[in-house]
């Protein structure tokens, strides 16, 4: 296996896990795809970082809890020497979300998340996951930027009441993203992430160490501000009142079963005619495409993350197919529209 000797095309992976199933079964998920090369397999942290400088991978595949030296230690070696995707596996618990952001922190790219049990883990509900992110990652190693949307001037000139963010699969990447260097805002925001509940206090941290701007959980009552991101927690959707010319405030309830979504919420919300929302679609798997026409229908706007550079890109896809955005736009682009001023790097 010599360096950059892989077959054009295919990404070369490299596996970083102490457990030798789990290194098997990553390798023989792989080995059905024919655009996935698997170059080598590391047992620990400490072969991983010397394995990835000597075959010099397009994608890893890194474990956290690894004896001689753990998966965050090992990314940030790693990544120090090249900007290489590094996809976590993580438990899913409160201490496996912890170190699953602070890995983010530390240069990895994504995450899948596991059982939080390691003798339950059932490798059929990640596969395809899994799968799909080294397709990805790979992919964008490869990719040059996406096109910007030319209809990014004239959105930039809109006013907006409220910048409305749908963060799915992906979302905590590109929020981090999208508000880095942004010292106010133009308008208000609020962000609507798919998260696991286990997972929501340790994105809030995440972000807290990643932008400049305040964020924390909405609650019922919460006035939103420029200075501030109010996010909603799992199974919790808002609707909005607005006071007179001042910014809005929330009333936060349990999401309504499996029919209500936060963006259907919103059009429950009092004058929502009379005000414009600037509403985001980020990294996702699903849009809500009903409600995000009869909200085009009233005259807000939206906007959605180019698929060819989202984690999941079905959101973006849905959007665009059903002709309610009319182009992606790269988060940079994206960002335009929503800070006051100029952004800070």
């Amino acid at each position: 296996m010599s360096q950059g000797m892989a077959t054009s095309g295919k990404t070369r992976l490299l596996i970083v896990d102490d457990s030798m199933f789990m290194r098997m079964a990553i390798s023989a998920m792989c080995e059905l795809r024919d655009d996935i090369e698997v170059v080598g397999e590391a047992e620990n942290g400490d072969e991983g970082v010397a394995m990835a400088g000597e075959l010099a991978p397009d994608v890893i595949t890194m474990d956290l809890d690894m004896p001689k030296m753990d998966g965050i230690t090992a990314t940030r070696l790693i990544t120090e020497q090249r900007r290489v995707p590094i996809i976590i596996l993580s438990s899913l618990s409160e201490r496996g979300s912890e170190l699953t952001f602070r890995a983010l922190n530390a240069g990895a790219s994504d995450f899948v998340c596991k059982s939080a049990s390691a003798l339950d883990v059932d490798l059929s509900t990640i596969a395809e996951t899994l799968v799909e992110k080294i397709q990805h990652w790979g992919k964008q190693a490869r990719l040059q930027a996406a096109p910007a949307s030319s209809g990014t001037a004239a959105l930039g000139l809109q006013q907006h009441d409220l910048a409305f963010a749908m963060a799915g699969e992906g979302g905590p990447q590109a929020l981090s993203t999208l508000l880095q260097g942004i010292q106010r805002l133009r308008m208000p925001m609020l962000v609507a992430p798919d998260l696991p509940p286990p997972m929501f206090g340790p994105f809030l941290r995440f972000l807290e160490t990643r932008i400049a701007l305040p964020i924390f959980a909405a609650e019922d009552g919460t006035a939103l501000g420029h200075d501030r991101v109010a996010v909603l927690p799992p199974g919790q959707v808002a609707r909005l009142h607005f006071a007179g010319g001042g910014p809005p405030t929330l009333q936060v309830t349990a999401q309504p079963g499996p029919a209500g979504t936060p963006l259907a919420t919103l059009l429950d919300s009092p004058g929502l005619g009379e005000r414009k929302l600037l509403v985001m679609a980020l990294s996702a798997l699903h849009a809500d495409t009903t409600a995000a026409g009869r909200l085009r229908a009233l005259g807000h706007t939206l906007v959605a993350q180019h698929p060819e550079h989202c984690i999941a890109r079905g959101a973006g896809d849905e959007l665009l197919q059903s002709g309610l955005v009319t182009a992606g736009m790269g988060l940079e682009d994206i960002k335009h529209l929503v800070m006051e001023g100029q952004a800070d790097g």
